[in-house]
């Protein structure tokens, strides 16, 4: 079993044996502070759109979530999504957290998922 495998959903809908934009965001969104869970929805050509600028790649987009996920581990995180669209293979999500030491907010689209897991 390959580690994508591993965090693969069943119950996804998948059109053509890939998993739909929006049940890949699910999956996302369902691993929030577990890098591999995260990572398994990425590829090399993944592209990911932030307030800071694109992020391209999956050792790019790892390095952004490592960062994010220490600040959501400190104590008092909380978390509030805000808006979410989907549209073909783009995700759009708008999101506002807050933790001991920081309030953090973001209009993020995780664009071309990985979606073909093997």
């Amino acid at each position: 079993m390959t580690t994508n495998e591993k965090y693969m959903r069943t119950d996804m809908k998948q059109k053509d044996g890939v998993p739909t934009t929006q049940d890949v965001l699910t999956h996302h969104l369902n691993c929030i502070g577990d890098i591999a869970g995260t990572m398994a929805d990425y590829t090399d050509e993944s592209r990911f759109f932030t307030p800071d600028g694109l992020v391209r790649g999956s050792e790019a987009v790892r390095k952004l979530f490592v960062k994010l996920f220490e600040e959501f581990a400190k104590p008092g995180m909380s978390f509030e999504m805000l808006r979410q669209e989907v549209d073909g293979d783009t995700a759009y999500i708008v999101w506002k957290a807050e933790t001991a030491d920081n309030r953090l907010s973001s209009a993020a689209t995780p664009s071309s998922y990985g979606t073909e897991r093997s």
